[in-house]
């Protein structure tokens, strides 16, 4: 089968507990919350649930008896609770729940920045980590201890976006097109869009023109003048800062006018349906080398062996079915609490720890993993945190070819 990316490039810049709220031992009680499914195409079951049934199965076989070799001889058993939201009051109610319930050691979700940025506070207020597996806005984990992401941040991947553009590409002179709605929360595309302008401005790029979709509609304004734009250099490139279904649309209007100008998409664009769309678009246009380049955290061409093996084996237990990014994220923050948990059950093996007692320790644990030297190993990498949190992880660069 032909692989969804071409050329792939790294840039290097026991007994129950009696009452609510105490911990059951020998159980680890983490919550899940996740995005209740919008329609028949996404995946009806349970947030991440199929990659936390892998981890499991792994931490009651050989990846268990190793961290009790290396964390400390703590026999767990691992209970994940499910709970799904859809709108803001949802997702808040949903990160109450888990706050109020001591018996919950830690949280992995919220995956949209958008959603994470009004449940940090409530984590925060309760000591009660979250690990957002692919929020990106800085303000998720920034000045929030309690709270941490899987992924690196807007401001990181919008400024390497233009380092990579001007200095390993060579363009000078581009167009930036993001999505600002007023019905969406786009605060995942206006971050990229500000992080970028930042840094194109210290690296000598030419932002020739800036487009706000759907209030400029008039997507071709990029490539002749204008009453506002009086003048046009000529076009190196086009960056596309939008993860909405709309992005294909956009794409075919700009390759009707211009079949080879460069196309610059971020990671929210790196699923296998937009690169499925945009192949299909460049097929109709008979388009042989279509320039479109992909900023992603992850891609199976380049993924760690570990990584590697988690693939096949969520394959082989789902019939086929390839695992999301996200999916790689979760299997690898529950790796990080669970071996948080353990090494604080070990580190107080004589004292009885209280709901409360676990969840800060807990957080002061993955506080400790602020460097590679003392990153814990994953499916996805070496895990370890910057000072604000979010996880240090590079940018990588892939072409899509026709």
């Amino acid at each position: 089968m032909k692989p969804a990316f071409g050329i792939v490039l790294l840039l290097l810049l026991g007994v129950t507990a009696e009452c609510r709220g105490a911990i059951d031992a020998g159980t680890l009680k983490i919550g899940v919350a996740g995005p209740r499914p919008e329609n028949a195409q996404q995946r009806s079951e349970p947030y991440g649930k199929n990659a936390l049934e892998l981890f499991k199965q792994d931490f009651a076989g050989e990846l268990g008896r190793k961290f009790r070799v290396e964390v400390g001889d703590i026999v767990l058993r691992l209970d994940f609770v499910y709970r799904e939201y859809g709108n803001v009051s949802e997702a808040v109610a949903v990160a109450n729940e888990f706050a109020h319930d001591d018996s919950i050691a830690a949280v992995i979700g919220y995956p949209t920045s958008a959603k994470a940025t009004h449940v940090a506070t409530i984590f925060d207020a309760n000591k009660l980590v979250l690990i957002t597996p692919t929020a990106t806005n800085p303000h998720v984990t920034r000045g929030h201890d309690s709270v941490f992401s899987m992924i690196y941040t807007d401001d990181w991947q919008g400024a390497v976006i233009a380092a990579y553009m001007r200095k390993l590409q060579g363009w000078k002179n581009v167009a930036l097109i993001y999505e600002d709605s007023p019905k969406k929360d786009n605060i995942y595309e206006r971050g990229l869009a500000k992080s970028f302008r930042v840094a194109a401005r210290d690296y000598g790029l030419n932002i020739v023109d800036t487009l706000r979709v759907p209030a400029d509609s008039d997507l071709m304004r990029i490539f002749h003048a204008s009453e506002t734009v009086p003048a046009k250099d000529p076009l190196d490139a086009v960056v596309l800062f939008t993860s909405s279904e709309e992005a294909p649309e956009i794409v075919l209007k700009i390759r009707q006018r211009d079949p080879l100008v460069p196309l610059v998409v971020p990671d929210g664009l790196s699923g296998r349906t937009f690169v499925r769309e945009v192949r299909t678009i460049h097929q109709a246009l008979h388009l042989s080398q279509p320039r479109m380049l992909v900023a992603n955290r992850l891609f199976s061409e380049l993924s760690p062996l570990k990584a590697v093996e988690f693939r096949q084996a969520y394959k082989s237990t789902y019939g086929g079915e390839e695992p999301q990014i996200y999916e790689v994220f979760t299997y690898d923050a529950a790796l990080l609490i669970t071996w948080a948990a353990m090494k604080a059950l070990a580190e107080e093996r004589d004292a009885k720890l209280s709901g409360k007692d676990l969840r800060l320790a807990v957080q002061n644990n993955l506080r400790t993993l602020d460097c590679r030297r003392r990153a814990v190993p994953g499916i996805s990498g070496d895990l370890y945190f910057d000072s604000e949190g979010a996880m240090s992880r590079n940018v990588l660069f892939a072409w899509i070819p026709d």
